[in-house]
């Protein structure tokens, strides 16, 4: 295995629904600090759905179109009054 690569590892004797909850909000957390550090909004729903349709393009198992029960999602444009919250 190459060197220089941080990993975490995480051992529990049995997986429970308070270590689940545990494990999920300290993915959260980290997403949140990474995000804070490099000044990117890891919230963002618009990104997280052009993720999404970016991932299906870019695999090669993966039809070249999103299916069709996937709504198209545009951001608001700045004169469409939406407003940021």
């Amino acid at each position: 295995m190459e060197g220089n690569r941080p990993t975490n590892v995480l051992l529990a004797a049995k997986l429970t629904p308070r270590l689940l909850g545990v494990l999920v909000a300290l993915y959260e957390h980290s997403v949140f600090t990474q995000g804070t550090i490099w000044d990117i909004d890891s919230f963002d729903q618009w990104g997280v759905e052009l993720g999404k349709v970016l991932a299906v393009r870019s695999s090669p198992s993966s039809p070249a179109t999103p299916s069709p029960s996937w709504p198209t999602i545009r951001p608001p444009t700045p004169s469409s009054g939406a407003t940021a919250s």
